[in-house]
């Protein structure tokens, strides 16, 4: 494995055969889309400026590459899969806009006082139940996610493949 530091602290990793092959001609550059999502793209050579996970995989127009342990700076391809958008959505973390510091699919319900657990899934938002704890929340959540996502929910995905 090749680990990168970049100018500003981030570590980017890749595999030894995929950094030589892909960087022994070309540059990087880490960049961030509209959404605040950071990407390596190349900057010479036969693939430049494009995302380099796409690259690696050959990634069809119509899918996308999920990183899953949902760090977009770690290019291993253990680490890389071709998805649909939906399975891509399925293994997002809680979002960094998120006021609240409480897990993914948990609210605070002040109507009733307690931990409200939540799932969006095809378009439709379910209600798990209100909890005493936040613990309890969590695991419903992550029981309903493993059940409608199976491997692409982000707690299995990021347990199997931590770094």
């Amino acid at each position: 494995m090749k680990i990168v530091k970049t100018y500003d602290g981030e570590l980017l990793y890749f595999d030894l055969a995929v950094w030589e092959f892909v960087f022994s001609e070309s540059g990087y550059r880490v960049s961030t889309n509209s959404s605040g999502y950071k990407c390596v793209r190349t900057t010479k050579g036969e693939y430049r400026n494009m995302v380099l996970a796409r690259v690696l995989l050959n990634c069809p127009e119509d899918k996308e590459v999920d990183h899953i342990n949902g760090n977009p700076l770690d290019n291993r391809l253990c680490n890389l899969r071709i998805v649909t958008r939906q399975e891509n959505k399925y293994n997002r973390a809680v979002s960094s806009t998120k006021k609240s510091k409480l897990p993914k699919g948990v609210c605070f319900n002040k109507a009733t006082n307690k931990y409200q657990a939540s799932i969006k899934h095809n378009g439709c938002t379910t209600t798990l139940g209100n909890f005493e704890t936040i613990e309890l929340a969590e695991d419903a959540y992550k029981q309903a996610a493993e059940k409608y996502f199976g491997k692409y929910a982000a707690h299995i995905s990021r347990e199997q493949n931590a770094t």
